[in-house]
């Protein structure tokens, strides 16, 4: 059974392909999937990853939702959030889109010192869990990122100095990550291309290759 989740992915799925197909005709490149797979093979469309923004160019026939599997289609799955360590959040999300994604960033002006005791409990267990005091009893929201750690290098500096070693290992591994998951993504996306191209290739004929073997 499909769930309205699945139903609201589907349907967006589905008007940013109506809206690409749209274009497409527009200007006159009559695409369908039909031609896809032989003298329009060459049409490419832009994809994006929702997570690491990453963009592939793949053939026009792999998101359309109207014929087949679309790559507009595909949701992350539980294993792949597990194999990933990706956040939960992202389970049962479209991994692909044809505009590219935004990357989530703190709010301008909502900005608390790192270990103020005044801010979310969830962010005061985030910092807590890497091993620092929540003690800061600055009741301030700074305007800027700059400005926050400013404050935190003249006021917490030892912790500072420690904090960025962390975060500059994490961006390390973050990175890393995201590069293994796109690498994962465009190996599927190769598998995928080189299926749709196998079954459009005809088989020889058998009756043929045995009368030239019988020579």
């Amino acid at each position: 059974m499909v769930s309205n989740t699945d139903l609201e992915l589907t349907m967006s799925a589905d008007a940013e392909f109506a809206e690409l197909s749209s274009t497409a005709r527009g200007e006159g490149m009559g695409v369908t999937p039909v031609k896809a797979l032989n003298n329009n093979a060459d049409q490419m469309v832009d994809i994006y990853h929702a997570i690491t923004n990453h963009s592939h160019r793949v053939p026009y026939y792999m998101v359309d939702t109207t014929e087949g599997h679309s790559l507009l289609r595909v949701l992350f799955t539980e294993d792949d959030i597990r194999q990933n360590q990706i956040d939960p959040k992202w389970t049962g999300k479209r991994v692909w889109h044809l505009q590219p994604q935004k990357v989530e960033t703190p709010s301008f002006g909502e900005i608390y010192c790192t270990f103020s005791i005044h801010q979310s409990d969830e962010e005061k267990a985030k910092i807590s869990e890497q091993g620092f005091v929540v003690d800061c009893r600055k009741n301030t929201k700074f305007l800027t990122r700059y400005d926050m750690e400013n404050h935190r290098r003249l006021r917490h500096p030892r912790r500072d100095t420690a904090l960025k070693q962390y975060a500059a290992e994490k961006n390390a591994e973050e990175l890393a990550r995201a590069n293994a998951m796109n690498a994962q993504a465009l190996a599927q996306l190769m598998q995928m291309m080189q299926a749709q191209a196998g079954a459009a290739t005809p088989a020889p004929a058998k009756g043929k290759a045995n009368s030239e073997l019988s020579i």
